[in-house]
């Protein structure tokens, strides 16, 4: 029982330490990109937890110019690496990348931890043509 025991403990261990640790406050600066102007994020900021098999997005936000917006606190279910909101597949987290997408509004946000740093990357599409995009790198504080 003990082996067991001790075996399931690992193997837990294992399977979760096989993504990247997203968890944490991360705070960073980009570039922004429409179809008839360009310009700087003077600031992006995201937040993470992970617990178990659910990534807590605690919110986050970003300016770009006079653009805003912010991000909603969130629970997604990570079931072998895809991820779910409300029963519905939205995503997908592996060792350093994580993917979140809608495909009915044109959303999609890719973030990759590169060393200490996280590369971010949120596209909005019309009509299969690139509306707005934001690329920028944050610092975990």
């Amino acid at each position: 029982m003990y082996r067991l025991f001790k075996k399931i403990l690992i193997l837990s261990f294992l399977s979760f330490k096989i993504y990247a640790d997203f968890s944490g406050n991360w705070s960073g600066k980009g570039n922004y990109f429409l179809k008839d102007k360009n310009g700087q994020c003077t600031n992006i900021e995201l937040s993470f937890y992970q617990d178990g098999q659910n990534i807590i997005f605690r919110g986050g936000r970003y300016i770009c110019d006079d653009i805003e917006a912010e991000y909603e606190y969130t629970i997604l279910k990570n079931i072998n690496g895809n991820l779910f909101f409300d029963g519905k597949n939205c995503g997908k987290i592996s060792k350093d990348y994580l993917l979140l997408f809608d495909i009915e509004s044109g959303y999609k946000l890719e973030l990759k931890i590169i060393d200490k740093f996280m590369n971010f990357t949120e596209t909005w599409t019309e009509n299969n043509q690139l509306a707005f995009s934001i690329i920028g790198q944050l610092k975990k504080l």
